[in-house]
């Protein structure tokens, strides 16, 4: 991600923080609504039952398009990436390649931060529903209430592993109804490498932002290129590892689904 990119970026998000106030009075709003829903035996699921249960095929179908879409630009944002560092990393500069990529960047800024938004927003409306459904189909001790699936991601420190143990309790929910949470590798192997790249992309992404907007000198610019590129690779890690739960989750409600029809 280039400078250019960088702050197009942060007049973006400039924009946004004249509403972060408002954001944070709905986000108060919205946590004491949900220990009140949680407080209800329903959201426990004890009075839900199969004929509460909503039929996911159009939020599946429409989140997984918008997951490919997210997975395009991630790598086209990915092989940019590369084309610079190559570009700026010569001897002799090709300034108009370089310039090139940097208009590019600027132009790709604003599409790649909605989609990326977009994909953020269906995942929290896919994760409050499979939540939701498996509790229908039958699950029992269940700890994360469908709100609270979502909400533990925007509070902060708690995020770094609430929403990792609400997401395994969905997976193992939708494999076995009545499965102890709480035992010992009872999740894939591969959940804690998905929130592993999750955090640790997410924190690169933070510090390449933060260099770049320093940057002074080309050894500077190449040093968040490279972080970006770290950044990107760990990331689409994540958005397979990711899928793959997605998909699994989706599978095995949808087995249950039908057989309970």
């Amino acid at each position: 991600m280039q400078q250019i990119f960088v702050l197009v970026f942060v007049n973006i998000m400039e924009t946004i923080g004249a509403f972060i106030p408002l954001i944070l009075i709905l986000l108060i709003i919205i946590f004491f609504v949900l220990i009140f829903r949680s407080s209800n035996k329903k959201y426990k699921g004890i009075e839900l039952n199969f004929e509460n249960y909503k039929n996911p095929y159009s939020l599946n179908k429409i989140f997984k398009f918008i997951l490919y879409l997210l997975l395009v630009s991630q790598l086209i944002f990915f092989a940019a990436e590369i084309l610079y560092l190559f570009t700026i990393s010569k001897t002799n500069i090709d300034l108009d390649r370089a310039e090139t990529i940097e208009y590019f960047f600027s132009i790709f800024a604003s599409p790649f931060i909605l989609v990326t938004v977009v994909s953020y927003i269906f995942a929290a409306i896919w994760i409050y529903r499979v939540n939701y459904n498996v509790r229908c189909l039958g699950a029992t001790r269940l700890v994360f209430t469908p709100g609270n699936s979502v909400l533990w991601y925007f509070i902060p420190i708690a995020n770094l592993w609430k929403p990792y143990q609400a997401m395994k309790e969905i997976f193992i929910k939708s494999h076995n109804l009545n499965e102890n949470v709480d035992k010992t590798n009872n999740a894939p192997s591969y959940f804690p490498l998905w929130w592993f790249c999750w955090i640790v992309g997410s924190i690169l992404v933070q510090v390449e932002l933060r260099l770049a907007v320093r940057a002074q000198t080309l050894d500077d610019i190449i040093i968040y290129t490279v972080i970006g590129i770290i950044s990107s690779i760990i990331l689409l890690v994540n958005w397979f590892l990711f899928f793959k739960i997605v998909n699994q989750i989706n599978m095995m409600q949808n087995f249950i689904s039908n057989r309970k029809s």
